[in-house]
This record gives structure tokens, C-alpha cells and sequence, in this order.
């Protein structure tokens, strides 16, 4: 009878695990930023992690409308040491911890450092080896002609994966 009992408890629990199977996980998603810039929508697909490896700012990951040519047609998000999922960061001229920089097709580069604001809502910040996901909207000024030349960023959105080393 014992033996009986320990069959059935021993096929109970078989069932049991082989029911609990770890579930594959999702794919990572695709990183990339798309935003509309002077009324102009754009979309760029080529990417790199975003990473501390940066200068004004503590995080910054670009994006890029094709890898033949990295000097032109790119976005750069910059962020501070203490972003975190579901706050906002604005920029100011001269840092604040955040910045956006934008190169158009002619080789002119906005940045919100010399000048514009923009806005970030971080949706999704999961550090090291994760994610982020935010949108984005503002103004910025081109390098050269910071009095005269400027661009208006509406409907911006980006995600990228995040690479640093944690000494946590």
C-alpha cells in the first residue's frame, strides 16, 4: 500500500514540474529612435548601446539612419547618473545632466547644450545588461549658429539596450 502511495505522490509531482516549465522568454526588443524634426518624420535603426562612456552627461546611447556614414543623420540621447523608470529629465543650456544632439543630412549639429530644451520621459530604465525606453520632445540649436539656426523635436521615442559595468 505504501508502495502504491508513493507512486501516485511520485506521478503527482512529475505532472506537477513538467506543468511548471520555465516559459521561454520574450525577445529583447529592437532598438532604435524615431521623432519628427521640423515637421520631417525619421527613423533610425542603427544603434549603439547606451553606456557611461560619455562627456557632459553620465549615460548616452546614438542612433543612426545608416551605419555608411556616421557624421551625419544621427541622434544622441544623453542622461544623468540617476535616471530612473517613470521620471522626466529636462535639459538646459550648459547640461543639467541631460542632453540630445542631432546631426542633419547636411552635416549641421543641433544640441540642446548650446542652447533649446528638450524633455525626456523615461518609461523603462532597467540598468546594466536591460533597457531603456523613453520619449522625448524640445528644441535645439545648431553649434555653429546658435542665434539664428534652430529645430523643433515632437513625437520622439527611443529604446536601446544599456551596457556598463556595475560595481554594485
Amino acid at each position: 500500500m505504501k508502495i502504491q502511495y508513493l507512486t501516485i505522490l511520485l506521478l503527482a509531482l512529475v505532472i506537477i514540474v513538467s506543468g511548471c516549465k520555465k516559459k521561454e522568454s520574450d525577445p529583447d526588443p529592437i532598438p532604435y529612435a524615431n521623432f519628427t524634426v521640423d515637421g520631417v518624420k525619421k527613423e533610425y535603426n542603427f544603434h549603439t548601446n547606451f553606456n557611461k562612456f560619455c562627456i557632459d552627461v553620465h549615460f548616452c546611447g546614438s542612433f543612426w539612419e545608416s551605419d555608411e556614414n556616421e557624421n551625419i543623420n544621427y541622434i544622441q540621447v544623453g542622461l544623468p547618473s540617476f535616471v530612473k523608470s517613470g521620471e522626466t529629465y529636462v535639459t538646459t543650456q550648459g547640461g543639467g545632466g541631460s542632453r540630445l544632439i542631432i546631426s542633419d543630412a547636411n552635416g549641421n549639429i543641433y544640441r540642446t547644450d548650446f542652447g533649446g530644451t528638450v524633455t525626456f520621459n523615461i518609461e523603462l530604465w532597467e540598468g546594466s545588461n536591460g533597457w531603456v525606453k523613453g520619449t522625448f520632445s524640445g528644441s535645439a540649436v545648431n553649434e555653429d549658429d546658435p542665434l539664428n539656426d534652430s529645430i523643433v523635436i515632437q513625437n520622439g521615442y527611443f529604446q536601446g539596450k544599456i551596457w556598463y559595468i556595475s560595481t554594485k
